[in-house]
């Protein structure tokens, strides 16, 4: 079955990484601002660079939703990416001031923080994989264009927690594009027996459409060869048509099974269900 699921006409794994897009511009926009909140008390963080990042995130969010119907993967992709380079950039910058705090600071958390919650956003592996890379990448070089000086008095054993969080960032990732290939699956199944519930429903509308004709035509066949035996050569041929529509008529009525009843199919109105059946 292949990943390229619609519901109606919506790509349904475009729609997943609009959703993944839309969260992340979204905690960008509300998170961003929190560096000031942290940094109030020990450090006089300048505010240029989480407000540029939350309002990145703010325009990405209000693309977003304004394309919500008809955002494609690519789309929703290369949103995501600036989303996420705005935020590593912004990270980047804080972490120069932050790290003058010396031993008081633990380094690199907020890299760590988006590592993880790359795996849980995107359904987009290559995506995935490419925005861990920067957050964690990212932190790496900078904890080594440091100086001695700087690197020795953080909290000791970087850059590899920061490797580690990246690590388990590609694991959570690796199973959230499972999660979302099985919900995609399910989708898929769910709209297949939809449709066949409907053909269900139209091939048995024209097994009852035709049950009143095939019925006058019996009566009618059964008085012709009574009344009029001397045509019954002619009435075999009618009588053989008329068992072929019977035998039609049984299996039709096999697919009542595919049928979940409703309330309202106890008013059944087999016209009417064709009707619709054609538009």
């Amino acid at each position: 079955m292949s990943d390229a699921v619609t519901l109606g006409s919506v790509d349904l794994r475009a729609r997943l990484a609009w959703r993944g897009a839309l969260l992340a511009a979204i905690l960008n926009a509300v998170g961003a601002p929190l560096e000031l909140l942290v940094a109030r008390d020990t450090l006089d963080l300048p505010a240029t660079a989480p407000l540029t990042s939350a309002a990145i995130g703010v325009v990405l969010a209000a693309i977003l939703w304004w394309r919500r119907d008809r955002t494609t993967r690519l789309e929703a992709a290369v949103l995501f990416s600036i989303n996420t380079a705005a935020i590593v950039v912004m990270l980047w910058i804080d972490n120069t001031h932050w790290v003058t705090l010396g031993p008081r600071w633990a380094p690199f958390q907020a890299n760590k923080l988006g590592a993880i919650t790359v795996g849980l956003l995107t359904p987009e592996i290559a995506v995935g994989v490419a925005s861990i890379v920067a957050y964690a990448g990212s932190a790496i070089l900078q904890w080594w264009l440091w100086g001695p000086a700087e690197r020795a008095v953080l909290a000791r054993g970087e850059p590899i927690p920061t490797c580690i969080f990246a690590a388990f960032g590609l694991v959570l990732l690796v199973f959230a594009a499972r999660r979302y290939a099985l919900e995609r699956r399910l989708v898929a199944e769910a709209k297949e027996a939809a449709a066949l519930e409907e053909l269900a429903r139209t091939l048995l509308a024209v097994r009852d459409f035709a049950n009143t004709p095939l019925q006058t035509i019996a009566s009618a066949t059964a008085l012709a060869r009574l009344r009029h035996p001397d045509v019954s050569v002619e009435l075999v041929r009618i009588e053989r048509a008329l068992k072929r529509m019977q035998e039609l008529n049984s299996l039709l009525a096999r697919h009542e099974g595919h049928i979940r009843w409703r309330k309202e199919d106890e008013s059944f109105d087999a016209v009417e269900r064709l009707r619709r059946g054609l538009r």
